[in-house]
């Protein structure tokens, strides 16, 4: 019996890349930290935390928008 073809349009959102991103940008703090050295963690960090708070929002509004459901 073949198995129907897969959507990923039923299964995900549009919002749903804003979930890897609220993963994303922290990681990618961390590791800009890293590489930035010593003198620039702060600066690194004071930059990404307003970053972590908008992609915090977004995904605030897109619950909102449909209704509850993001993936």
């Amino acid at each position: 019996m073949p198995y129907p073809p897969l959507s990923l349009d039923g299964v995900t959102t549009a919002g749903g890349s804003l979930l890897v991103l609220s993963l994303v940008v922290p990681v990618a703090g961390v590791l800009l930290a890293f590489v930035a050295g010593g003198r620039h963690v702060e600066r690194v960090a004071l930059a990404t935390m307003p970053l972590g708070f908008a992609v915090s929002v977004a995904i605030l509004v897109a619950l909102r928008r449909t209704g509850g459901q993001l993936v």
